[in-house]
């Protein structure tokens, strides 16, 4: 299928699935939450899951944690912002303008995108990513992870954040939206696998989040870079679809392939035609999902630098030993 077929397609399925915009959550709907590091984790590496809820016409919430700010300075990320919500209007099939109604949660104001006419909302920490360095007063949610920092400020100078106040904030998200579903990265397999470093982090403080949130629902993790040593295991449609909306995304951001050419011919290629899940945490009362379709991976010789680094809060790391075993349970 050419892409100009699928962004007709991607039109007509939005547009078939429009509601009143109403900047009011809707409880009615069935709510799914993705948590990703940067701007393009959860194209590359969710999608198709997001664009198939968008066209079953659930609640859609993506929570994007740091600003992906790649150690650039304010203008990049600030247009790189501008990339996911031309990529969900794509999805949605409507046109690219959104709503700007911040979000008070656990005390604070958090920045939130609304697209009327559809059930989609974003919402942007802010916080800096792990290749911010001293740009960023060495501050990354690695750093802030292990202990090397106390606080991390957000990049649009709001409150900073301690490593608790995230969890705490992702938790109050959860319990504002309610979702049955919550997607993020991979908080299985053990740093320095080849993946982002800002991928396990999220995918852990999620892990961590989703331990205090009550209500029925279930997480997955999804796996990212290390996907490309993986086979195929999305079909063309799915492919042709998750590129479309990547496209959409690209022009925000100069340091991504720009055109389908470049995009299935370069280190991009493979993250187009795979997503693989990890993990699965289930809360009581919700059904178990299917098992997870990542193949069993070898385990990495163990060194302590491969291991995933514990928080220094005892409390963290407690909800850390239960959410990780409750995944790897699953996962088995």
């Amino acid at each position: 299928m050419c892409l100009f077929g699928v962004y007709l397609a991607l039109w007509v399925t939005g547009a078939a699935q429009a509601w009143a915009f109403t900047g009011a959550h809707d409880r009615a709907c069935i709510t799914t939450m993705s948590v990703v590091a940067h701007e393009d984790d959860d194209l590359l590496f969710i999608n198709p899951a997001i664009q198939h809820d968008i066209a079953a016409g659930r609640c859609v919430i993506t929570v994007f944690v740091t600003a992906g700010d790649d150690g650039q300075g304010d203008a990049y990320w600030q247009t790189r912002e501008q990339g996911p919500m031309a990529a969900y209007a794509a999805m949605a099939g409507v046109a690219d303008h959104w709503i700007e109604n911040d979000l008070r949660v656990d005390g604070r104001l958090l920045t939130r995108r609304q697209l009327p006419a559809t059930r989609i909302s974003l919402v942007f920490l802010r916080l800096p990513d792990g290749s911010s360095g001293t740009l960023r007063r060495h501050e990354s949610l690695y750093a802030l992870w292990v202990g090397r920092v106390r606080t991390v400020h957000p990049l649009d100078s709001s409150r900073s954040y301690t490593l608790k106040r995230v969890i705490h904030t992702l938790t109050g998200l959860m319990n504002h939206y309610q979702p049955t579903d919550i997607r993020t990265l991979d908080y299985v397999h053990p740093f320095r696998d080849g993946d982002h470093t800002d991928h396990h982090i999220v995918g852990h403080l999620t892990s961590a989040a989703q331990a205090a949130y009550r209500l029925p629902h279930r997480m997955t993790g999804y796996m990212g870079y290390p996907i490309a040593k993986l086979p195929v295991n999305l079909s063309r449609a799915d492919r042709d679809q998750k590129l479309a909306a990547f496209l959409a995304y690209a022009p925000y951001d100069r340091r991504v392939c720009q055109t389908e050419q470049v995009c299935l011919h370069n280190s991009y290629a493979p993250r187009f035609s795979h997503s693989y899940r990890v993990g699965a945490a289930v809360s009581d009362d919700v059904p178990t999902p299917p098992p997870v379709d990542v193949p069993r991976m070898p385990r990495p010789v163990s060194e302590p630098s491969q291991q995933i680094p514990k928080p220094r809060n005892w409390r963290l790391r407690a909800i850390l030993r239960r959410t990780r075993s409750r995944g790897e349970r699953a996962a088995r």
